[in-house]
């Protein structure tokens, strides 16, 4: 463990020797007040310092309410300052400082002067601009390295977090969306864009509080907005072709290719992405739910309420992948009426992964526990249509149409073995396991929207139909020995063939008639219909040997079942609308039946629901960009058709399970509070967010255990149910804006409650996280980052008190980029992991090691040779521990360990390449 610490401390310091040899030294401030011709403060304008004689940027900030500002650390020179604001004339005045003078007073500065002792200064857009919900960055202010992408620039943007599997955080809030140009790139997967796009065709960046669809089209603001990012292309990016390429080679047989290629011409835009690679990277979201991170560097990632510890950042398993995407924005006609918005993603994975497991079993009396081992094979295929149709007919209606179609294809191939062991070191059972199991599915959705806006200000009716649709059919087989030991030694082999498939098709009509009743209120009536069919059958077959084939039907767990759900609801808002604050307040019932037909055996289950959804959420504005969001809402979930059937599914004949038709539907009532604080003069940010939320009637398992460790599970309904967790950070600039500081603080609790042999066990889960990470730009030479986490988890258990656990997880990084002026760059990855409290054989503590050395080459710097090593020192592992109501699991998994990659990147963008030189932030004047 020294030897890994004094290693990340010794390539720290190796790193960062260039970066202090050339980091300027100053102590000179400049300071003012801006005002308009009429003496008003000119508040919120952007004061950015630029050195002569070439009037590059230095540094910037906000002014205050009251026009003031000060900027320090400026070493001895000649300047510019430059104040610009949105819709106002630039103030451009000179001022030194000397070792005589370090500090300049400007006083008061009135807005009214284009030139300054006869230099125009043109092109010299503000580093950033506040207009309204919109904060708005000039590209060429925040220095890249050549073939950086989006994600790297918006690294270098105050108030803007990314973390290692490529989400990102404006002020606090993740982004949703990434538009560009202001049109959906590749739906809403912000990692298109983020991984896709390069940094030198970009002109601006503009985090924007969007609202929502409602509130766009009513023009009453309801309080529900998210947070999106708005990329601006330069001028010269619609003139050709922009891109890049990578191919690479490596040790093991490593190999991983990219392309990335876009045109856009006016309203136009065509975008390609595609890759190879067998390192466990992609650079979108894999289709159907499964999201495979880049080289996972073994981080410390908590999920809400769910696995409490582990290497969750580190993918599991080896996945090959190939995956490609095209991406199309369009004007249908001349008039701009309407627009047109398609992409198509594919993907082809295929992981190999190998789990080694030990679960805890607790029981009234004991502890059970089971240790197995499983080898498996997952390939999935996925296609995925979206469009997106915008006609407006004139400027009161709107008609929208978005289709979506997806296509899905997975095969699984495992072996497994286990055994269970009682309290006393008794083996109970084993079993051997092979399963393969292959299916197809289909899912497709279309909706329809139509919008009318009346004269009326406020007045608007809208209308939304959605179709869906969705197939799936499949085929496993099983092959499983199960050995008992107790109560008397038996072995039961189970060689069965299951055939399923399941089909679905509803549709939802709904209608919304807002009503202005005053100047600041608005009332909202909305009504909805919805119906579904599904239909499910499963034909279950057992191996008849003396023929050979699986022919003989097992009665008992073939079953074909025909569901109906249809509801109604009705509800209405009351929104108020003031200058500070608005608040909305709703109420909704709705009336659910289900109507569930076991085909196979004639029988029917009914049940009708009457449901109530009241709503309520207040919003503060403090100031700009500082406000207080709380939220409440009550709302039901009906048990599924599984859980009501007493239909026993014993296709593990140590697992069986068997519905409840006596459940009653789940009452959910949860309040959250969301604060946030971004101060535009310092560039801080403040967050925080809080939850608590208790469901009556939640759907739990009553699981009953035989001697032999045989489980049978059923379904009951009980109360006492409740989820809290709060997260609060901070984002703090240090030294100006390239050395900055987020802390971040997270605390959890659940209470949830299951049977195990009809005997309530109460269960508390409790994690208290701290997170600090410290960035540090120079210029487009350094990039560092330090990162460190910890987290502290107990979780405790009424039933069998003496097998309450606690647990730490702590995780310490370096993550650094230096690049040379001769084209040289270096780049070291660290991270060094550590956790006890697990079960033996599970603590561990490691370091994980990436570096690389490239070298760019061509004229224009438009190629990049690279090579580079990942997990440097093999101790590349994943570990993670989960604790649910009725036991504790820790798991270790098979991932990809040390390999060496030698690769070439090329920037197919040469023009746009030529005149920024990786957004080098220079500046034209002209005498």
């Amino acid at each position: 463990m020294q030897k890994n610490i004094l290693l990340s401390v010794f390539l720290i310091f190796l790193i960062s020797i260039p970066a202090y040899s050339q980091t300027p030294k100053g102590k000179g401030t400049v300071k003012g007040r801006a005002v308009f011709t009429d003496k008003t403060p000119a508040a919120f304008a952007t004061a950015s310092v630029r050195i002569l004689p070439d009037s590059s940027l230095v540094s910037y900030t906000l002014t205050n309410e009251e026009g003031n500002f000060e900027l320090k650390n400026l070493a001895k020179g000649d300047f510019l300052i430059n104040i610009n604001l949105t819709g106002s004339p630039l103030f451009v005045k000179g001022f030194s400082i000397t070792d005589a003078a370090p500090n300049a007073d400007l006083g008061v500065l009135t807005i009214e002067e284009f030139t300054i002792k006869g230099v125009i200064v043109k092109g010299q857009l503000a580093p950033v601009e506040i207009k309204q919900d919109t904060v708005d960055f000039d590209a060429k202010a925040f220095k890249t390295k050549p073939n950086a992408n989006l994600e790297d620039l918006l690294k270098k943007l105050p108030g803007v977090e990314v973390a290692k599997d490529g989400t990102v955080k404006a002020q606090g809030e993740t982004v949703r969306k990434v538009f560009v140009d202001g049109k959906p790139f590749f739906t809403d997967d912000p990692k298109t864009a983020t991984k896709n796009l390069p940094a030198n065709m970009i002109e601006r960046v503009q985090i924007i509080d969007q609202l929502s669809d409602q509130s766009q089209m009513t023009g009453v603001d309801d309080g529900n907005r998210e947070k999106v990012i708005n990329i601006t292309t330069k001028k010269d990016s619609k003139k050709g072709g922009f891109g890049n390429v990578l191919v690479g080679a490596g040790t093991n047989e490593r190999y991983e290719s990219n392309l990335s290629y876009n045109r856009f011409r006016d309203n136009r835009q065509f975008s390609i992405i595609g890759g190879a690679n067998n390192v466990n990277t992609q650079n979108f979201t894999a289709g159907g739910g499964a999201n495979f991170g880049g080289g996972g560097m073994g981080g410390n990632i908590q999920s809400l309420l769910g696995n409490l510890g582990g290497t969750n950042n580190t993918p599991n398993g080896i996945t090959k992948a190939l995956s490609g995407g095209v991406n199309y924005n369009d004007q249908i006609n001349k008039s701009s009426t309407g627009t047109i918005s398609a992409n198509y993603l594919f993907n082809d994975v295929q992981t190999d992964a190998f789990q080694d497991s030990k679960r805890q079993n607790f029981l009234q009396n004991g502890v059970i526990s089971t240790f197995s081992d499983n080898a498996n094979t997952t390939k999935s295929q996925n296609h995925r249509l979206n469009f997106r149709l915008n006609f407006d007919l004139d400027s009161a209606n709107t008609i929208r149409f978005i289709p979506n179609l997806s296509v899905t294809t997975n095969k699984y191939d495992a072996l497994s073995t286990s055994k269970t062991v009682s309290n006393e070191q008794n083996q109970l059972n084993n079993a051997n396991t092979t399963n393969n199991n292959a299916s197809v599915s289909l899912n497709f959705s279309h909706r329809m929207q139509y919008r009318h806006k009346f004269r009326k200000r406020g007045r608007t009716f809208s209308a939304d139909f959605t179709f869906t649709g969705s197939s799936q059919n499949g085929d496993n087989f099983n092959d499983a020995t199960n050995n008992f030991t107790i109560p008397v030694v038996n072995s039961l082999r189970i060689r069965q063939q299951s055939v399923q498939e399941n089909h679905s098709l509803g549709y939802q009509f709904g209608v919304s008639y807002t009503e202005p009743v005053s100047r600041k209120r608005s009332l909202e009536f909305n009504y909805n219909y919805s119906s579904t069919n599904s239909a499910t059958g499963r034909r279950v077959f057992n191996y008849n040997e003396s023929i050979n084939s699986y022919s003989d039907v097992n009665a008992q767990l073939t079953n074909s079942f025909d569901n109906d759900n249809n509801s109604h609801r009705l509800g209405t808002n009351l929104i108020t609308q003031k200058l500070k604050y608005n608040y909305s307040l709703g109420f909704a019932v709705q009336t659910v039946s289900l109507d569930n037909q076991n085909i196979t055996t004639n029988t029917t289950y009914k049940r009708d629901f009457f449901n109530v959804f009241p709503s309520a959420q207040f919003r503060y504005n403090f100031g700009k960009n500082r406000r207080l969001i709380l939220n409440y809402n009550g709302r039901t979930n009906q048990p599924s058709s599984t859980q009501l059937q007493p239909v026993v599914d014993n296709s593990n004949p140590l697992s069986v399970t068997v519905g409840n038709p006596n459940l009653d539907r789940e009452v959910i009532n949860t309040l959250r509070a969301n604060y946030s604080s971004y101060n535009m003069t310092t560039f801080r940010s403040i967050f925080g967010f809080m939850t608590i939320s208790n469901t009556a009637n939640k759907i739990v398992t009553n699981t009953n255990i035989a001697p032999s460790g045989r489980q049978i599970t059923e379904y009951t309904s009980t109360n006492g149910i409740y989820n809290a967790a709060a997260f609060g950070g901070m984002g703090i600039p240090l030294v100006g804006n390239s050395f900055t500081l987020n802390l971040t603080t997270n605390i959890l609790w659940n209470r949830n409650k299951s049977f195990i042999n009809n005997n309530e066990n109460i269960t508390n889960n409790y994690t208290a996280g701290q997170g600090v990470r410290l960035n540090w730009n120079y210029k487009e030479s350094l990039d560092v980052a330090l990162t460190g986490n910890i987290s502290y988890s107990v979780a405790d258990y009424s039933l069998q008190a003496q097998n309450n656990v606690k647990y730490t997880t702590a995780t310490v990084g370096l993550d650094a980029t230096y690049t040379f002026k001769n084209g040289i760059i270096l780049s070291v990855d660290a991270d060094y992991y550590t956790n006890y409290g697990l079960a033996a054989g599970f603590n561990q503590e490691y370091t994980i090691l990436n570096g690389s050395i490239a070298k760019q080459i061509f004229k224009n710097k438009s190629g990049e040779l690279r090579l580079r090593v990942y997990d440097g020192l093999k101790q590349n592992i994943s570990i993670n521990r989960s604790a649910s109501d009725t036991y504790i699991q820790d798991t270790s998994n098979m991932v990809l360990q040390r390999y060496f990659m030698l690769s070439f990147r090329y920037n197919i963008n040469a023009i746009a390449q030529q005149q920024s030189q990786g957004n080098n932030g220079g500046q034209r004047r002209n005498r």
